[in-house]
This record gives structure tokens, sequence and C-alpha cells, in this order.
């Protein structure tokens, strides 16, 4: 419960702190997905920030489809290789890696209905903890990662408040193309 309590403030944090620079928009940046059945844009303020920490490289690939404070949706991924150091390269990374912790987050802000969808890693290490079945683990491809800007897909379930017990929301056709800030 702990991990979960962590990865819900670091999340919180990570989004507060991103949403904050709303002034900050990076051209030709672009993020979609089909959630539960509807194609969404997160292209404005879509980018990726990256950074490294006592020898932990951790990126961020982030975007909103409205600048609005009282209504948007915020989809966000964080991968880093805080569970062995290896380094973030191409290719596939799932919510069952035991080298990349990889976190998804889908946050709506709307008056009356303020909700948190997380999936990942400590989503699926609780799942298990709690011998729930993820049927759609959160999947995320990079094709190309370089300098300045990173493309990829994604695919997954998100779970209410990371709740693995309740219903997910779905996540499929998920496609980045971001520039890093």
């Amino acid at each position: 419960m702990n991990r979960m309590l962590s990865f819900t403030i670091i999340t919180l944090l990570t989004v507060w702190i991103i949403s904050c620079k709303k002034s900050s928009s990076t051209p030709g940046s672009t993020i979609t997905a089909t959630i539960n059945g509807v194609n969404k844009n997160f292209n404005l303020m879509a980018k990726a920030l990256k950074g490294t920490s006592g020898g932990v490289t951790e990126i961020v690939i982030s975007g909103n489809n409205s600048n609005s404070s009282t209504s948007s949706q915020t989809l966000q991924f964080t991968l880093d290789n805080s569970f062995s150091g290896d380094s973030i390269t191409t290719g596939t990374y799932t919510d069952t890696s035991s080298t990349i912790n990889l976190t998804g987050l889908f946050a709506i802000n709307a008056p009356g209905n303020d909700s948190i969808y997380e999936g990942g890693s400590t989503v699926y290490e609780n799942a298990l903890y709690d011998s729930v079945t993820i049927i759609k683990h959160l999947t995320v491809t990079i094709i190309s990662f370089s300098e300045t800007a990173i493309t990829g897909t994604f695919s997954g379930d998100l779970f209410p408040f990371g709740n693995d017990a309740a219903t997910p929301i779905s996540l499929t056709n998920g496609t980045f193309n971001v520039r890093f800030e």
C-alpha cells in the first residue's frame, strides 16, 4: 500500500509540474489514442522531458487536450531505469518488465468529474499481490529516440486511482511523436 501511495504522489507531482508549464508548448509534437473507443488528441503542450539523477534516467511523455484550467484531460507516460540501471532505448516496454519501470496516467479535470486512471509497473505488482489478472498490460514501444525527439506507440489498461480491482479504461491505437524540452 505504501508503494501505491508513493506512486500516486509522484504521479500527481509530475502532472502538476508539467501542467504548470502551460506557456511552454513544443511545436509539431503529437500524442493520440483511442480511449474506451473514443479517438482523442493530446497535442496541447505535448512534449517529452528527460532527466538523470543518481544514475536513474527518467523519460516523461505528456500532453493535454485543452488548456482550460477547469476542463481538460492529460495523458502521460513515464519510463525510468530505477529497477536495473539499463539504458532506455528503442524497443518495447511493458508493466511486467523487471528492468524498466513504466507508469501511465490519464487525468480528467472537469467540474464534478476529477478522475485519475493509472497503470504500469506498480499497478501490476499490486495486482500480483492481490491475485488480480490484468488482461491488457500497459505497453510502450519506442520506435525512434534521439536527443531531440522520441516517437512510438502505446496501449493497455489504466485503472481508477490505480485500483487493480476496479474496471479499467482501455487505451488502444496510441501514438506519440514528441520533442524533448
